[in-house]
């Protein structure tokens, strides 16, 4: 969960996400079990960006149960065997 400050560009941060993920191969990993345990593969590059913005400067500081249902959808949404590690 990153919060941002108002303003920043959704561009240049996802730029900046896909270098990082592009830089460091750990968040590109995937995992199997196999015969001889669990195995894993880095897997290529691609043009997909799992990245995502949510506005949530509308709600207000009580309602936690909005950011909590997107974290939530978000994390189940993860997938260790097919990807992607983040999102």
């Amino acid at each position: 969960l990153l919060e941002t400050q108002a303003g920043i560009k959704r561009e240049l941060l996802a730029r900046a996400f896909r270098l990082l993920i592009l830089h460091h191969d750990g968040l590109r990993l995937r995992f199997r079990e196999g015969e001889n345990g669990w195995e894993q593969t880095c897997s290529p590059t691609d043009d997909s960006l799992p990245f995502s913005v949510e506005d949530l400067s509308k709600i207000e500081d009580g309602e936690q149960e909005a950011i909590e249902r997107i974290a939530r959808d978000v994390q189940q949404s993860l997938n260790i065997t097919d990807g992607p590690m983040l999102r």
